[in-house]
């Protein structure tokens, strides 16, 4: 059963769980299941090389789920980690 409140609403999910982008353990293959699950699923950007983000990124393409984001903690907008997001989905977080 969803839960309805304004953060559900905002990120368009149906439960109020959001995946912490725990360095490399918040991988793609948890970021699809937690966004599956009906949460939102957060690629962790910041503590890896950019290497690692760009296969991690290109295993959540295609993915129809949009329940789900990078994060770059920290990264200025121009770093090599925003410009992967950036060219991976279009934009950084």
């Amino acid at each position: 059963m969803p839960i309805n409140t304004e953060l559900t609403a905002r990120l368009g999910i149906q439960h109020p769980i959001l995946l912490a982008p725990m360095d490399t353990i918040s991988g793609s293959r948890l970021v699809r299941a937690v966004s599956e699950a009906g949460g939102f699923g957060i690629l962790g950007g910041g503590y890896g090389d950019r290497t690692r983000l760009e296969t991690e990124t290109a295993k959540l393409k295609g993915f129809a789920n949009r329940s789900a984001s990078a994060s770059s903690p920290g990264a200025s907008p121009s770093s090599p980690i925003c410009s992967t997001l950036r060219s991976k989905r279009g934009r950084a977080r």
